[in-house]
């Protein structure tokens, strides 16, 4: 019986420790550095950023509100991501939507679940708003996109937001290596010879 409960003790153990975690999204692309305003988000020019990410995931983004703009009065941003320019439904990956956004809230992230996308590609974030609110430009060195707005993907080329973009590591992670597939095989395989051995014994008794 003792060794029963330790060999199934040992498979918690491993599952446990192979079972998926939930980890927090990482900053994948960045371009911090603020400047001043670009353009205003509660128009049609599609205010927004191309990027480029390393990760074949995304999971979220956000852009810097630069506070020298409007009335102080607060509404939702909504920030969707595109695989190209010209936003339609049929190349909308995802979006997202946060409320209580003011000309001082900084910093705007919304997050949504992770979407697959090809790394190294090109895609666009657009940001729009339902109140006057005007987005950040940084300094021009972001060397895998620029800003993009009314209609144009080069117009604004020397430009870039003041954006970044998330991935989720734990994507990948879920998937147990062969190696621990294996063990938890021989483990299970142990504990029913285990079973039926207990089993003979009692009968023989």
């Amino acid at each position: 019986m003792k060794s029963f409960l330790k060999l199934a003790a040992t498979l918690l153990a491993v599952v446990a420790l192979h079972a998926p975690v939930s980890a927090a999204p990482i900053v994948d692309q960045s371009n911090p550095v603020r400047w001043g305003g670009f353009c205003f988000t509660n128009d049609n020019g599609a205010c927004g950023q191309s990027f480029r990410q390393n990760a074949s995931n995304i999971s979220g983004a956000g852009f810097f509100v630069d506070p020298g703009y409007g009335d102080g009065s607060a509404g939702s941003v909504t920030i969707s991501l595109y695989s190209g320019y010209a936003p339609t439904s049929s190349n909308l990956l995802a979006s997202g939507t946060v409320s209580g956004v003011n000309k001082n809230s900084e910093w705007v992230d919304v997050f949504w679940n992770p979407v697959a996308i090809t790394s190294g590609a090109q895609y666009f974030l657009i940001m729009q708003s339902t109140h006057s609110i005007v987005a950040s430009f940084g300094s021009p060195d972001y060397a895998s996109g620029n800003a993009v707005f009314a209609g144009t993907t080069t117009g604004y080329a020397s430009f870039d937001l003041t954006f970044r973009t998330y991935a989720d590591n734990s994507v990948s992670a879920q998937v147990p290596e062969p190696g621990s597939l294996g063990l938890l095989a021989i483990g299970f395989a142990g504990l029913g010879l285990t079973l039926r051995r207990n089993a003979k014994s009692k009968r023989a008794v």
